[in-house]
């Protein structure tokens, strides 16, 4: 009786060393670390549109644009904490900024508050958003 081991099978790169030669050939150091840092920092956003959505915003929006200052009085809130608030979701393509501080929904975002699919999702982004003794919002109310 004879043993035969066989030899081991040749070295073949892992998944993740060719995921990882494909993202670097395709994509820029700069844009590597740009997607990086989005996805480290994602956590702000849905903290951002869990506030808007707390403050209700886009209902408020839903009837045209307003200024910072209005939002802020309708919402009794900071003027200058909500102002950064609603730069923050301009910057992520939910609101858009007009001149005077104007700011309006996104069209993709107008019946945030309107319909059956968006209202689940404004649900979502209450609870997904919610931490013990929601520091978002105390820091913004006047």
């Amino acid at each position: 009786m004879s043993i035969l081991i066989a030899p081991p099978p040749p070295a073949v790169a892992s998944p993740e060393a060719n995921c990882s030669q494909v993202l670097t050939s395709a994509m820029s150091e700069r844009d590597l670390s740009g997607q990086l840092a989005r996805l480290i920092n994602g956590y702000q956003v849905s903290q951002a549109i869990h506030v808007a959505a707390t403050l209700g915003i886009p209902d408020l929006l839903g009837e045209g644009p307003r200024s910072s200052g209005a939002l802020a009085t309708a919402t009794q809130t900071h003027p200058t904490a909500l102002y950064r608030l609603l730069r923050a979701l301009a910057s992520v393509g939910i609101l858009h900024e007009h001149d005077n501080r104007q700011f309006v929904l996104a069209p993709w975002a107008i019946s945030f508050d309107r319909t059956y699919l968006l209202r689940r999702m404004h649900g979502l982004s209450l609870l997904a958003g919610r931490t013990i003794g929601t520091p978002g919002v105390i820091c913004l109310v006047a």
